[in-house]
């Protein structure tokens, strides 16, 4: 069972797609009762604190700030996506489905509030080939996944090429992503609607 780079990137960016293309379709109402919920409850959550920092960077013209932040969240997207393929891409898989799901989010609630699509795509073109990255990232995951199947089949796996080949394939990621993120950083964050 040999699958190539080019299957595996693949599989990645189909398996995001199904689930960007599912958020776009259905209509999710978030307005909920929050009257149980204190502020302090709600800045807890590490989702709409980071958001909560990262706009506070914006706002204050740190871009460097922004940049790390930004690079960082990333690059964790990326390392969960690898890992993943020591739990037979199940993570790598759940990963892509969430990150699918929640880009189309936030696409879906920028336009419900009136942004635009031309706006909406201004802002996430410059920077979107960081999604390259998260796909490779996806397959260097699924590539695991593969050699520990060969290891249970008591082929020969885990190959000097395997390793040659994941270290070429994660340098590119990390290139990827550390540029994605500076270009949304200090240019898509401040692009003029």
């Amino acid at each position: 069972m040999k699958f190539s780079v080019y299957t595996t990137v693949s599989l990645s960016f189909v398996v995001w797609l199904i689930f960007f293309l599912l958020r776009l379709t259905i209509d999710i109402d978030y307005s909920v009762d929050n009257s149980c919920q204190t502020d302090e409850d709600m800045e807890s959550s590490s989702v709409i604190a980071n958001e909560q920092v990262i706009f506070e960077a914006i706002s204050n013209g740190d871009d460097y700030s922004v940049f790390v932040m930004i690079f960082m969240n990333n690059i964790k997207g990326c390392i969960i996506n690898i890992l993943g393929g020591f739990l037979f891409s199940v993570g790598t898989f759940l990963n892509l489905a969430f990150n699918g799901f929640m880009m189309a989010d936030t696409f879906r609630l920028a336009y419900d509030v009136g942004m635009d699509t031309e706006k909406i795509l201004m802002t996430t073109l410059p920077h979107s080939f960081e999604l390259l990255g998260f796909f490779l990232s996806g397959a260097i995951g699924m590539q695991i996944t593969l050699e520990m199947i060969k290891l249970i089949k008591n082929k020969m796996c885990f190959t000097k090429r395997f390793f040659y080949d994941g270290l070429i394939q994660s340098l590119i990621v990390f290139v990827l992503i550390i540029s994605a993120a500076f270009v949304e950083a200090y240019i898509s964050v401040n692009i003029e609607l």
